[in-house]
């Protein structure tokens, strides 16, 4: 989902819950409060947050705070947008995303090098492409704050890229590693 047409004054969006090919028109300074009441009628699954409570806890205390503050970032970048501040948060969010990567995926891979963790090249291939995927939601936000476009569905664009992320990667792919490494650190 995204911009169809763009022009000094409106913006045209598709009509995606109703696959109608026709779109709405938005004048810019009504563009946030819209879209996101939009969002949340064609994206409900966005709105919601992930919680530690949905298994989303690995058994390793420092992993689990890092996960937490991915989530508690979310939640951040999901009420700015409620509010009509989006641009400023996907900026920090982008900010954030990009140094929590790499001390996170840092994290990981001490424990996994430490404890011979068989699955590292597959855990190491799939932190890449989120770093690849982080690489190109900067520089689309880069191009739309040049062009002076709204970057509301990028804000989504996040929110939903994270979803998918604790859904895929963490709720699966940490936590084999996190039985893994149960079973070979010693007990606290």
């Amino acid at each position: 989902m995204g911009v169809t047409s763009m022009n000094d004054r409106f913006f045209t969006l598709p009509l995606v819950p109703s696959h109608r090919r026709e779109g709405i028109v938005i004048k810019p300074g009504h563009l946030v409060s819209v879209c996101c009441r939009y969002a949340e009628s064609a994206l409900p699954d966005i709105w919601k947050g992930a919680t530690v409570d949905q298994g989303l806890t690995i058994g390793i205390e420092e992993i689990d705070r890092q996960h937490e503050e991915l989530l508690e970032r979310m939640d951040h970048l999901r009420d700015a947008m409620r509010r009509g501040q989006s641009s400023d948060a996907v900026r920090n969010t982008l900010k954030f995303l990009e140094q929590y990567a790499v001390e996170h995926f840092d994290t990981e891979v001490k424990y996994m090098l430490r404890y011979n963790y068989p699955g590292i090249l597959l855990h190491k291939a799939e932190h890449e492409t989120f770093l690849k995927d982080l690489a190109a939601l900067k520089e689309k936000f880069t191009t739309l704050q040049a062009q002076g476009e709204s970057t509301t569905f990028l804000g989504v664009d996040i929110v939903r890229k994270l979803n998918d992320w604790f859904t895929d990667h963490i709720a699966t792919v940490d936590n084999r590693m996190g039985v893994f490494l149960a079973e070979k650190m010693p007990p606290k």
